[in-house]
């Protein structure tokens, strides 16, 4: 992609700067400590359908989730969202941990009307508990009823998938290209554990250019690797790492290897 002009957007709500894309989230007591402020589920969607690239952890132990993940993306798409919680990371849950995130997969697409297999499932958190879905679906469904482009939606997404970090990490960047002007948004959060492939990392990028999948994921995966992918801390891999990106194509841009 060739670069005419970029420009990092000194306030930026991240994924909610991207047209096109809403952002919800929620309070729902995942933790189970009677907290009912703190934020732990999240919802992104684009009513127009997106092209998906995905890059994971590559420890021998998934989680649950990322597994359901890697299936969609199998599956080849469109896609319309991503659910996303903090508070408990469905990973070593067994044959029920998966089927509590596709239904989290269906709550999603019940909200918003598509099928479940355009929605991205990931999770966060203690390892080892089950999912309490009670919980879990309640929040969907005040999430999915938030859903907002405004920057309060981008924010508060972003908090929500928030554990042992305490500040939300938001960018966006509008990049000028021949082919139009495209704007890139991304939320992450991530702490330690800290070893080459991410680092207990769910990181979701947007961005309204029109991009075919087979270069989408070109693109992420070349940029994983040159960023969550170069350094090392404590030796420790997570269960749950994923960095997802969707392009809706509402700029009109067409982006491809020779743009």
């Amino acid at each position: 992609m060739s670069k005419i002009g970029f420009k990092i957007n000194k306030v930026s709500s991240g994924i909610t700067d991207v047209a096109g894309f809403a952002a919800g989230f929620a309070a729902a007591d995942i933790r189970r400590k009677g907290d009912d402020q703190r934020l732990d589920v999240g919802v992104i969607y684009s009513e127009l359908p997106c092209q998906g690239a995905g890059v994971f952890t590559i420890n021998a132990i998934a989680a649950a989730p990322v597994k359901v993940c890697r299936a969609i993306l199998e599956h080849g798409g469109p896609y319309h969202a991503i659910i996303a919680n903090s508070g408990n990371a469905n990973a070593c849950t067994g044959d029920q941990g998966l089927l509590d995130a596709i239904r989290m997969q269906e709550k999603v697409a019940e909200g918003l009307e598509c099928s479940a297999e355009a929605v991205f499932v990931c999770s966060t958190g203690r390892i080892g508990r089950a999912m309490p879905m009670v919980q879990v679906e309640s929040g969907i469904e005040k999430a999915v009823s938030a859903l907002s482009t405004s920057k309060k939606g981008g924010f508060g997404f972003a908090d929500a998938i928030l554990t042992s970090d305490t500040r939300r990490k938001v960018v966006s960047v509008q990049v000028e290209t021949a082919r139009g002007v495209v704007t890139i948004g991304g939320v992450a959060k991530g702490a330690g554990m800290i070893e080459p492939n991410m680092a207990t990392m769910l990181a979701f990028i947007a961005t309204d250019a029109q991009i075919p999948t087979k270069t989408l994921q070109r693109y992420l995966s070349k940029a994983v690797s040159g960023s969550f992918n170069a350094i090392t801390v404590d030796g420790d891999m997570s269960t749950n790492d994923t960095v997802l990106l969707l392009a809706n194509g509402a700029s009109g841009a067409k982006i491809d290897k020779d743009a």
